[in-house]
């Protein structure tokens, strides 16, 4: 069987962890980065695909003006349909209901629900609760939910180093070795609130608690914010680079606690790494997170509550967060990307909706549609 993703994003190591999983079960998995060059290149040196699986459509969407969008837009619903026509599968993965920009929310609500309804032959989802987030945003029928796969996203406890100590950790970024250190890691955009959790974390009364800030800036606009926060608390500490994979475990080994305060969220790869390396997480009660951190329900907050985040981060001082750690490295653990690749594979396999499904084939959607 073969499979064409995109777009593929080197950087992010979803892809690989899933495209050498899928590998593993007998699926040969070539990604794209989605230009429409590329993808002809790709099709032209592996053939046609069983399978195209879809990730970040809004890539494909939406641009900065109306016009543009409507035309990038119809170039690639064209494609899909072209594909289907071919026999193509099309398959969905839903990693957010809209882009975190939302630089035009109605024209990509209009898209995406067309393509769902008449375009796509499954779509996945990673919780049970992004299903009913997906209907309602959408406005789609209940009809469509036939559609709709749960399959978790996986973890990435293999996926980089992790041989660092905690005092190891702490001594290499220089901070002090009886901090409780607070930390937030990955790409800084407005969606997720740096700005936000640096002055809720000022208000905390702890003059050993410590919040480090580690990522890179998505523009000079929010670097400016961050570092405009920043100079307002000298327990903050900020390192606005991009942290190349192997300095990874430095940043997650030296937290005790990973604040990820997103806004609009539906799942998220910075929890399932933060999990990955043991870390209790504050959050808030959005999309697929309270299923992910079920076991540490404590840390997590109402955003519409607008101290909510200043009073997680209380709670997180009083907390063992050292079992709630292990907490949520052992449900980790059960989101392997064997057993994610193996639904996977068996939804690219299952019967399309144009031909009668047998009993077999519906038990097996219903199988799929559980939760783990």
């Amino acid at each position: 069987m073969n499979v064409l993703q995109l777009p593929w994003f080197e950087e992010n190591p979803y892809h690989h962890e899933l495209g050498e999983a899928l590998e593993r079960h007998d699926v040969s998995v070539q990604f794209s980065t989605g230009y429409p060059k590329d993808i002809v290149r790709t099709v032209l040196e592996g053939g046609l695909p069983d399978v195209l699986h879809l990730h970040w459509i809004s890539w494909f969407l939406i641009s900065d003006n109306r016009l543009l969008s409507a035309c990038k837009a119809a170039v690639f619903v064209a494609g899909v349909f072209c594909a289907k026509l071919l026999g193509v599968r099309i398959v969905w993965t839903v990693h957010n209901v809209f882009e975190h920009e939302r630089r035009d929310p109605r024209l990509e609500r209009f898209f995406k629900r067309h393509l769902v309804r008449y375009a796509f032959d499954d779509v996945i989802v990673h919780c049970e609760g992004a299903k009913r987030q997906l209907l309602a945003a959408y406005g789609l029928p209940d009809s469509v939910s036939s559609k709709l796969v749960t399959v978790p996203h996986g973890n990435y406890v293999d996926a980089y180093e992790n041989d660092l100590s905690s005092a190891e950790a702490t001594e290499r970024l220089g901070l002090p070795d009886d901090a409780t250190v607070i930390a937030f890691f990955g790409s800084i955009k407005p969606y997720k609130r740096v700005p936000a959790l640096i002055d809720a974390f000022s208000e905390l009364d702890d003059e050993n608690a410590r919040l480090l800030v580690a990522g890179n800036p998505a523009d000079d606009d929010a670097r400016r914010s961050v570092v405009a926060a920043a100079r307002r608390d000298d327990r903050v500490e900020t390192v606005l680079e991009f942290v190349p994979s192997a300095e990874v475990q430095v940043y997650m080994n030296a937290a005790d606690v990973v604040v990820l305060p997103f806004e609009d969220i539906l799942s998220s790869g910075s929890v399932l790494l933060a999990m990955s390396f043991g870390n209790p997480i504050v959050a808030p009660k959005e999309g697929c997170l309270p299923e992910l951190l079920a076991d540490q329900r404590e840390l997590l907050y109402d955003a519409a509550d607008d101290r909510g985040l200043e009073r997680a981060l209380e709670r997180a001082r009083s907390a063992d967060l050292a079992v709630l750690g292990r907490r949520n490295y052992e449900r980790a653990l059960t989101y392997d990307w064997n057993a994610i690749a193996g639904r996977t594979r068996r939804i690219y396999a299952a019967r399309r909706p144009s031909i009668p499904r047998t009993t077999e084939n519906r038990s097996l959607r219903e199988e799929l549609s559980r939760n783990d």
